[in-house]
């Protein structure tokens, strides 16, 4: 729970009857915080060597400390976006192994995917970006399978959802590609709803692209709280 001192400065407090889990709990943030010293190093080297870099990303572990972020997708994507103007081909390299371990992260961990075709389309590789707006699609099921858990479903409104937000970026980066491919990753949505959603968020993009610009909310609505954040595009 989150409470306010005197001086309005937030604070976060935690009561717990294990010390052992207290001794745990320091010691993987520690872990994580040698962790994320290690990620911005191999990010510097990515400016003046991204070959080395690449090396040192594929060492990282795939699943971080508290299973939030994953290591070396977080880096690989960040020397894809770095490589892509000055060294193409260490990009390329980056983004297709991006691509490879998109299966083995949970849905918290697929942080920045939706980036992944629009880096392919900058180094002007039209087919991994038809691949990487595929793996969009699959992530969004899956995320789709966390917001119906039927224990513990997603309460908040279908067109928030995180499902419904990758598949309308799916949809989105698919359009660039061809105008055919949204109307087919809409046809294979399994709910009729969000499909029905997309399909008028797609027309009003056919008639002005700008009008997906506007950040939207993105929520998370469980038993025991809720989360939400901005998507800065559809």
């Amino acid at each position: 729970m989150q409470s306010l001192n005197s001086e309005n400065n937030r604070f976060s407090y935690g009561v717990t009857d294990d010390k052992s889990g207290i001794g745990n709990a320091a010691a993987k943030q520690q872990i994580e915080a040698q962790m994320r010293e290690r990620i911005e190093e191999i990010l510097k080297q990515s400016d003046t060597d991204p070959a080395a870099a690449l090396a040192s990303a594929l060492a990282l572990p795939v699943h971080g400390t508290f299973e939030s972020s994953s290591p070396r997708s977080d880096v690989l994507l960040g020397i894809a976006e770095k490589s892509a103007a000055k060294k193409a081909s260490v990009s390329k390299s980056a983004l297709d192994e991006f691509s490879t371990i998109q299966d083995q992260l949970t849905p918290q961990e697929t942080t920045g995917i939706d980036r992944l075709p629009e880096l392919y389309l900058k180094i002007g590789d039209v087919d991994g970006a038809k691949k990487a707006v595929d793996i969009l699609v699959k992530a969004a099921a899956k995320i789709y399978e966390k917001d119906t858990d039927a224990d513990d479903p997603n309460k908040a409104f279908k067109g928030t959802w995180p499902s419904t937000d990758l598949w309308g970026k799916a949809i989105q980066e698919g359009a660039k590609i061809s105008l055919s491919f949204p109307e087919e990753i809409i046809a294979g949505m399994q709910d009729v709803e969000i499909a029905a959603f997309e399909k008028v968020a797609f027309a009003s993009y056919l008639v002005d692209e700008s009008a997906l610009d506007a950040p939207i909310l993105v929520s998370d609505c469980r038993k025991n709280g809720a989360s939400y954040r901005v998507s800065a595009t559809h």
